[in-house]
């Protein structure tokens, strides 16, 4: 499609409307605050525009919503903390934005989340230790930030949990958390361009015995188990310290 202009504030009119499929067209300006006001919306897939503006903090009055799309835009700002009241949320895709802030511990209350997308952003802060309460979480993508911290040994009670991938940020540090063996599910783990170091655990590389699993790794972490070793560090920062 090629529709254009700015998403008009009418659309709260749009009260039983469970769908809004705006995709992968020219819409620009923000999010209207009226969208607050769509209190049957399941899914609202606006990626793939030229939004920009910050996720207003009324999308927490969607609270039947299951999956929000707006990855491939121009957003600023942070996940606003109103994200605690969507319990059926499954599918949350920022990809590719400018947002910034950090990971709001009331991620922690979205019970119903499998996939949590936040790569090629601005995210800074830590990775909350909420994230473990997310037992349902099978995708977890949070590469090319700038996050800082460690892996938080809570991730290990995301028994979904298939695919992890924190690369490209250099700002990572410390070592790979043992607690990560109960991730008995996990089929891929990304972790190059980022400064972790020490030993990668032996109770992770048993995660591979009789699994098709991919481990992805980096040079300041001695790991016998990795397909794949990625020794693009210094490139990296460089590539990835933004002014």
């Amino acid at each position: 499609n090629n529709m254009n202009g700015a998403i008009p504030s009418q659309i709260g009119l749009l009260s039983n409307v469970e769908y809004m499929g705006l995709f992968q067209n020219d819409f620009s300006g923000s999010i209207p605050t009226s969208i607050g006001l769509c209190t049957n919306m399941r899914k609202l897939f606006l990626f793939g525009n030229a939004i920009n503006g910050t996720i207003p903090s009324e999308i927490g009055l969607l609270s039947q919503l299951d999956f929000i799309a707006l990855l491939n835009n121009r957003l600023v700002g942070s996940i606003p903390s109103t994200i605690r009241n969507l319990q059926n949320l499954t599918k949350l895709k920022l990809r590719n934005n400018f947002m910034t802030g950090t990971i709001p511990t009331e991620i922690g209350t979205c019970a119903s989340l499998q996939t949590f997308d936040l790569s090629f952003n601005f995210f800074s802060g830590t990775i909350p230790t909420e994230i473990g309460s997310l037992a349902a979480l099978k995708y977890l993508i949070i590469s090319s930030n700038k996050f800082s911290g460690s892996i938080p040994s809570d991730v290990g009670n995301c028994l979904s949990l298939k695919h992890l991938d924190i690369s490209i940020d250099p700002r990572m540090r410390g070592t790979v958390p043992p607690e990560l063996e109960s991730l008995s599910n996990l089929e891929e783990f990304i972790f190059h361009g980022t400064g972790l170091t020490g030993f990668f655990p032996d109770e992770v590389c048993s995660l591979r015995e009789g699994y098709a699993t991919n481990f992805v790794g980096n040079c300041g972490v001695i790991c016998d188990c990795c397909d794949e070793v990625l020794c693009t560090y210094e490139s990296e920062v460089a590539n990835t310290t933004k002014p």
